[in-house]
């Protein structure tokens, strides 16, 4: 009891003197404010526009690149359909020779093919295999208006006017505009990168100039909670251009914990003088308690003899009543019956509660006490139509073995009581890892869980509310969990509605 007068946070008494807090490794100065730091977050729009910017820009010179190439291979193609459609219509194959060679010399094409449906097929240039690298564009061949009735056409041929009479395909290597593609896509991603590089860099520098005060602060909130209340933020103002909202933090959980270290000195005093007074009433308490206990004792020691004598008067009584008095006589006499056991039960609660029962330990054999209790119930388990089964396994305990007849007489006279007609109460003994496990288990209607925590108190029972005294007081399971504390164990119950009830303990 001395340590309740103890901080809950294990320093010294006031006698001694108070531990010195550590000094800050270093002292943090915060300059500019906090809107300064938070302007500073702008960085981070300014990148994403950025980054959003240069892949726009980076989009459109791609496209920009893809419709002059296509552009310029189509010009060349729409060219050579212009100039070669005299010599095509009069099957010139030299003239349309000299047409494709003409416009490979320009180098904007790798080759150049020329023809129609008549059979005229004019190529120049290198014939590839590989077409991954070529762009084809084509290009129909049409008369102009001057030699639509040219006189030097041959016999049997027409003119169709806009109709095409051949085709031009020309050949563009992709190989140069590929590597100008890939250089531009390249510079796009150098510079997004050289963005997201300098935003990062910017808020770096603003988390640290924000964050580590923060974090310093966010340390000694956390000693304070855990009772350190001589620690200290150790933050202090840097610069000139006004005041950071920080360090005014810093400051204020600094008087926080002064005023809150001045409070405990003072709380501390007060609780050791109220632990003081709080343990002196504590003791006149037990003292008042077990004084009364002792008095019920000896009280309900001393009604039994009047209650005893009271008993054989009604016995006496009972053979001369006549009719009309017999009935009074046997409510009489089933009244004192009721008044004993509950004097009997309030006695041995009263013994209990005033510690003057000490357990006689020795070793017990169940088998012989599984005998002794089987004897005493097996007229009730008859009457009750219950079968009751003991299974001991030739085990032995070192116990008081009167406490514990007792406590499993008392339950299995509860199982028999809440079985049903016709089931079956189990009393057996297994080993475990503690020793000895008893357990009553019975198939009756069960506890439900709300009254589970409460079967233990006096005085407490769950199907009795009309309080019939046939149906028994409601304290044997408190006289059964005060001896197996005494005996040095604990009563467990696990039951369900409609499921039966298991109380168990182990020695």
């Amino acid at each position: 009891m001395s340590t309740a007068a103890r901080p809950s946070n294990g320093t010294a008494p006031e006698a001694a003197p108070a531990a010195s807090p550590p000094p800050p490794n270093h002292t943090l100065v915060v300059r500019g404010n906090l809107q300064n730091d938070l302007f500073r977050l702008g960085v981070v729009p300014c990148a994403a526009v950025a980054l959003a910017l240069t892949g726009w820009f980076t989009h459109s010179r791609l496209q920009t690149l893809e419709a002059a190439f296509d552009a310029e291979g189509q010009a060349v193609a729409r060219q050579v359909a212009a100039m070669s459609d005299l010599s095509l219509y009069a099957g010139d194959l030299p003239a349309l020779q000299n047409v494709a060679n003409a416009a490979l010399r320009g180098g904007q094409v790798t080759r150049v093919e020329i023809s129609n449906s008549a059979g005229v097929f004019v190529t120049a240039g290198p014939k590839t295999t590989s077409l991954a690298r070529l762009r084809m564009f084509t290009s129909p061949v049409t008369l102009r208006e001057a030699s639509r009735a040219s006189a030097f056409a041959p016999a049997g041929s027409t003119a169709a006017g806009d109709t095409p009479i051949g085709l031009v395909q020309t050949f563009r290597d992709t190989t140069a505009y590929t590597r100008e593609r890939s250089r531009s896509l390249i510079a796009g991603i150098g510079i997004a990168m050289v963005a997201l590089i300098a935003a990062w860099a910017s808020v770096r520098h603003m988390a640290r100039t924000v964050a580590r005060p923060l974090r310093r602060v966010s340390r000694t909130v956390a000693a304070l909670e855990t009772g350190q209340f001589d620690v200290r933020c150790g933050v202090v103002e840097g610069g000139t251009r006004g005041t950071h909202e920080l360090a005014v933090l810093a400051h204020d959980i600094d008087r926080l914990a002064e005023r809150l270290q001045h409070n405990r000195q003072v709380s501390e005093e007060r609780v050791r003088e109220a632990t003081a007074v709080a343990l002196q009433r504590m003791a006149e308490a037990e003292q008042a308690a077990l004084s009364r206990a002792r008095f019920l004792a000896a009280a309900s020691h001393d009604l039994r003899q009047p209650l005893h004598a009271m008993g054989l008067f009604i016995d006496g009584l009972l053979p001369g009543a006549t009719p009309a008095q017999r009935p009074a006589v046997l409510r009489l006499q089933e009244s004192t019956e009721f008044m004993g056991v509950l004097l009997d039960d309030l006695l041995e609660i009263s013994r209990l509660d005033a510690q003057v029962l000490t357990p006689a330990i020795a070793k017990v054999s169940l088998d012989a006490l599984f005998d002794q209790i089987d004897a005493q119930h097996a007229a009730a388990a008859a009457q009750a139509r219950v079968r009751l089964h003991w299974s001991d396994r030739g085990l032995a305990v070192r116990t008081d073995a009167a406490m514990l007849r007792r406590i499993v007489g008392n339950l299995v006279s509860n199982a028999l009581r809440h079985a049903p007609e016709g089931g079956t109460v189990l009393v057996a003994a297994r080993r475990c890892a503690a020793g000895v496990r008893i357990e009553v288990r019975d198939n009756g209607v069960g506890i439900a869980p709300i009254h589970q925590g409460r079967i233990f108190e006096e005085f407490y029972q769950v199907a009795n509310t009309e309080r019939d005294r046939r149906r028994g007081f409601g304290l044997g399971l408190a006289i059964c969990a005060r001896i197996a504390t005494l005996l040095g164990t604990r009563i467990t119950v696990r039951s369900a509605l409609q499921a039966g009830s298991t109380f168990a303990f182990t020695l």
